[in-house]
Protein backbone atom coordinates (compact mmCIF):
# COMPACT_ATOMS: atom_id res chain seq x y z
CA UNK A 1 0.00 0.00 0.00
CA UNK A 2 3.01 2.19 0.81
CA UNK A 3 4.45 1.78 -2.84
CA UNK A 4 1.12 2.28 -4.56
CA UNK A 5 0.55 5.57 -2.40
CA UNK A 6 4.34 6.42 -3.40
CA UNK A 7 3.85 5.61 -7.19
CA UNK A 8 0.50 7.47 -7.02
CA UNK A 9 1.86 10.99 -5.89
CA UNK A 10 4.95 10.88 -9.05
CA UNK A 11 2.75 12.08 -11.46
CA UNK A 12 1.68 15.15 -9.61
CA UNK A 13 4.68 15.76 -7.88
CA UNK A 14 6.07 15.39 -11.76
CA UNK A 15 3.65 17.85 -13.27
CA UNK A 16 4.19 20.26 -10.59
CA UNK A 17 8.04 20.44 -11.06
CA UNK A 18 8.93 18.42 -8.14
CA UNK A 19 13.05 18.00 -8.06
CA UNK A 20 15.17 15.16 -7.92
CA UNK A 21 15.44 15.13 -4.35
CA UNK A 22 11.99 15.66 -3.79
CA UNK A 23 10.80 12.26 -5.33
CA UNK A 24 13.79 10.92 -3.19
CA UNK A 25 12.13 11.80 -0.13
CA UNK A 26 8.96 9.97 -1.46
CA UNK A 27 10.55 6.79 -2.49
CA UNK A 28 12.51 7.31 1.11
CA UNK A 29 9.43 7.68 2.97
CA UNK A 30 7.73 4.59 0.80
CA UNK A 31 10.75 2.58 1.69
CA UNK A 32 10.11 3.15 5.49
CA UNK A 33 6.65 2.67 5.48
CA UNK A 34 7.39 -0.68 4.02
CA UNK A 35 10.68 -1.44 6.40
CA UNK A 36 8.07 -0.65 9.25
CA UNK A 37 5.40 -2.91 8.08
CA UNK A 38 8.13 -6.07 7.89
CA UNK A 39 8.70 -5.26 11.07
CA UNK A 40 5.17 -5.64 12.80
CA UNK A 41 3.99 -8.42 10.51
CA UNK A 42 7.76 -10.09 11.94
CA UNK A 43 6.91 -9.01 15.42
CA UNK A 44 3.35 -9.86 15.67
CA UNK A 45 3.04 -7.52 18.13
CA UNK A 46 1.49 -3.86 17.23
CA UNK A 47 1.02 -2.80 20.81
CA UNK A 48 4.27 -1.05 20.88
CA UNK A 49 3.55 0.22 17.21
CA UNK A 50 0.42 1.73 18.20
CA UNK A 51 2.07 3.70 21.14
CA UNK A 52 4.60 5.09 19.26
CA UNK A 53 2.16 6.19 15.83
CA UNK A 54 0.09 8.44 18.69
CA UNK A 55 3.06 9.88 19.99
CA UNK A 56 4.11 10.74 16.50
CA UNK A 57 0.72 11.56 15.76
CA UNK A 58 0.05 14.19 18.90
CA UNK A 59 3.45 15.75 18.30
CA UNK A 60 2.08 16.63 15.03
CA UNK A 61 -0.50 19.16 16.55
CA UNK A 62 1.89 21.06 18.34
CA UNK A 63 3.40 22.92 15.42
CA UNK A 64 -0.37 23.83 14.56
CA UNK A 65 -0.36 25.90 17.23
CA UNK A 66 -2.36 23.60 19.70
CA UNK A 67 -0.74 23.53 22.54
CA UNK A 68 2.61 23.23 24.45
Amino acid sequence: MAVLFAAGHVPVLVSGGASVAELLHLVLDAALAVGVILVLQRSRDIVWFWCLHFCLDMTQFIRMGGGG
